[in-house]
């Protein structure tokens, strides 16, 4: 299906409902409208807006944007509420066929327990989504809970019982059985190619920068798509529209800090941050060769007091520069980042129409320079997203939400090695990817369905996909809330995974797949119930069986002499299933969550000799136990702790050894094994623990002194083993790397 059909489908979707439309809105009124903080003008997310002694309601999305449509002619009152913040009622009267458009300022409220200030965060709606599997993380979360150096979101993911990690030194997500390469990370609806920072250390997200973290692991609706996985969106803040403002962090081995403020009929927000590795060992006299910065903003400019223009940037970059002999002349540069750009228009063309647009370019590359003995040779890798998304959303009296849209996307795949008079490779792939979607959500008594359907087209082998898939939810009563998803998933793109050969995961090498591969495909179903047990806290329970096929394994000895991905590459499948337990509190004097997953996870690749058979995957963890705690114990002074508690995870064990003999006299020896992940290290388990002086603001500003210890008990977390040889070959013994050591660190946050 080409672009242009697509195009026009939508075209004809959208007038469509405008002529549907009109027959509804002659007997019903609609109020549709923003919410936002008065303070700084930054709209809220999940406000309740209700009218008082009916049925009728709605919560406000990540843009602070609310439709109640189907409202009958008469006098209401209107209930913004929102945690946290003061609840404002509104008188109003509806006439048959009015459209009525009201913007909202909340003002913020303080809740005092004792001599603690809390400033209260919105209560997660109970109603607020039909999917399964959707977790949402504050800032405040983030900056509160124990981190390594400093607040990370993958680091808090991975507290999840969702996802699993393979080892301390990789902030990769591993979500219910699938690869990192299978999850869709959007910044601000951008994608991410390599969320990582220090060979995949620390996620490349800024922390106070962000407004909203949106993690959905299963069952995403039909808007997604070209991942099998999750879905990450980070959302970044819109930025102070009432006063100039700034806030930051420094600790031992970074510094970051955000400013925001207002612009003329719109506000910006401008974060930054630092490392400085290389600078602290050189006051210990050792050469540190490495660091990364980043830099983001993000203006917001109202064209009209219904349509918002969004001007959005990120840009990112390790850089490792080994220092060489002074006076020689030669010089080495490796450094790798992303940098994107994307311009989002936002509009309300009727009371009950939403339109979102988004243009994009997003790009990941990897640079190499050596210059040794005047000789200068260079190397690029570079993967280049060009993408247009547009999203209708339309409210069809009380019982539809309708969603059409489609996704364009031009890809770019560049490889470059040179020296200073010959190109010698120059390799570029242009794949094109086009989807169309169209959902509804059906709202029936107890009952809310939300079926919907993906087309998918890749040029590569002129691969054309549907992806249909079902979401629903039953509600039993005012505590019990079942949910079910099945869905069909497919994806054209896969990475180069080094972290099966290194084990450390330095950066991934994304790759299309070609005419002789077929995509990468799930089929998913979910079950879950969640339910109050106290007013604020939830917990859930779900349940899930994921089969995977047309997955890929490189194999490196069939390397000589093949040219190709299609052919270094060796075509599987995989299954997934278990269940999970959570419990979160996301408000109050305390918050955290308890998590715990029963799971399992395997793989079968039957043209590899030792993986022809059903194995564990190489992050199957069958038994995990996390806890995430923020807590207050005396005035101003804040405990946090993360405690993980899970199965070890498979190694392959060798089970003997073949001297090879060499014509000059030496002899190596390679390790024998039957089958991949015969072995499992020993139990996993650190607990980290943090404490913040939370200092009340004077004069405008505001300091935070904290102190983070990882792995308190030092416990001593196998990494991975290698085995260590005789004389006569026969292993005797096996040596392994271990995980974080216990690692305390110190910092201040601070306001201004």
């Amino acid at each position: 299906m080409g672009l242009k059909k697509i195009l026009f489908l939508i075209n004809l979707f959208a007038l469509l409902i405008g002529v549907s439309s009109v027959s509804y809105a002659q007997k019903f009124a609609t109020l549709t409208g923003t919410v936002k903080d008065s303070s700084n003008g930054e709209p809220l997310i999940g406000v309740n807006i209700f009218l008082e002694n009916t049925t009728l309601g709605a919560a406000t999305d990540v843009n602070g944007f609310y439709v109640i449509p189907a409202i009958p002619p008469g006098n209401y009152r209107v209930v913004f509420q929102y945690m946290g913040y003061r609840t404002l009622k509104k008188k109003l009267r509806f006439l048959a066929g009015q459209r009525r458009i009201l913007h909202i300022a909340l003002r913020e409220t303080v809740l005092k327990f004792g001599q603690i200030r809390i400033t209260a965060e919105k209560e997660e709606g109970f109603d607020r989504t039909v999917e399964p599997g959707v977790i949402t993380i504050s800032p405040r979360e983030l900056q509160k809970m124990p981190a390594f150096i400093e607040s990370d979101i993958f680091r808090s993911l991975q507290m999840l019982p969702s996802v699993k990690s393979s080892g301390d030194y990789n902030a990769a997500l591993y979500v219910r059985g699938s690869n990192p390469s299978e999850n869709l990370t959007l910044l601000d609806g951008i994608t991410i190619y390599n969320p990582y920072h220090l060979f995949g250390l620390f996620s490349t997200f800024n922390t106070d920068a962000v407004k909203e973290v949106n993690f959905q692991v299963g069952g995403f609706p039909v808007r997604y798509g070209n991942r099998n996985s999750s879905i990450l969106r980070v959302i970044t803040k819109d930025g102070n529209r009432k006063f100039f403002d700034a806030e930051g962090d420094i600790s031992l081995l970074s510094s970051k800090i955000l400013i925001e403020g207002p612009l003329p009929h719109g506000s910006f927000s401008l974060a930054g941050r630092r490392t400085y590795f290389d600078q602290i060992m050189k006051l210990f006299k050792v050469d540190f060769p490495y660091y990364f910065y980043d830099f983001q903003g993000k203006v917001n400019v109202d064209v009209s007091q219904n349509h918002t223009l969004t001007f959005m940037g990120f840009f990112g970059n390790d850089a490792l520069k080994p220092s060489v002999e002074e006076g020689s002349g030669d010089e080495f540069d490796f450094h790798w980042g992303n940098r994107t750009f994307g311009i989002r228009w936002r509009g309300i063309l009727r009371p009950n129409l939403l339109v979102e647009s988004v243009a994009s370019a997003s790009r990941f590359v990897i640079s190499q320079f050596a210059n040794a003995d005047n000789e200068k040779v260079s190397a690029e890798n570079s993967i280049t997203d060009v993408t247009f998304k547009s999203n209708l959303t339309y409210f069809y009296g009380k019982k539809h939400q309708i969603e059409a849209g489609l996704e364009a996307t031009g890809l770019t795949f560049r490889t470059i090695v040179q020296d200073a008079f010959t190109r010698f490779v120059d390799i570029r792939i242009l794949p094109r990817y086009a989807a169309l979607y169209l959902q509804d959500e059906y709202h029936a008594g107890k009952w809310t369905l939300q079926p919907g359907v993906r087309l998918n087209a890749y040029n590569r082998g002129n691969r054309f996909v549907v992806d249909p898939r079902l979401n629903l939810r039953y509600r039993l009563n005012d505590l019990y809330r079942f949910k079910f998803a099945a869905g069909h998933y497919t994806q054209f793109l896969t990475t180069f995974d080094l972290e099966e050969l290194i084990h450390f995961r330095v950066f991934d090498i994304w790759l299309p797949l070609d005419k002789n591969q077929l995509p990468i495909q799930s089929d998913q179903i979910l079950l879950g119930v969640e339910t109050k047990i106290w007013p604020k806290a939830k917990i859930s329970v779900e349940g899930y069986y994921k089969r995977m096929k047309n997955l890929l394994s490189f194999y490196p000895d069939k390397v000589r002499g093949d040219r190709g991905a299609g052919r270094i590459f060796r075509p599987g499948e995989g299954r997934s299933y278990g269940i999970e337990l959570l419990v979160k509190k996301d408000y109050g004097r305390w918050f955290g969550w308890i998590g715990y997953s029963f799971s399992f996870t395997d793989r079968k690749f039957p043209k590899i000799p030792t993986q022809s058979s059903w194995h564990p995957a190489s992050f199957d963890r069958r038994h995990s136990l996390t806890v995430s705690a923020a807590v207050p114990l005396m005035q101003n002074i804040r405990f946090g702790l993360n405690y993980v508690l899970s199965t070890g995870n498979p190694f392959t064990e060798p089970i003997g050894v073949v001297p090879i003999f060499h014509e000059t006299g030496g002899t190596t020896y390679r390790c024998l094994v039957d089958h991949k992940n015969n072995a499992r290290y020993p139990a996993y388990q650190r607990l980290d623990v943090s404490l913040r002086w939370e200092s009340p603001r004077k004069k405008g500003f505001q300091i935070q002194p904290y102190l983070q210890v990882v792995n308190t008990f030092n416990r001593k977390n196998v990494f991975f083993y290698y085995p260590s040889f005789t004389n006569r070959g026969v292993p005797y013994s096996r040596k392994s790397v271990n995980g974080l050591p216990v690692f305390p660190t110190v910092g201040v946050h601070f306001k201004f």
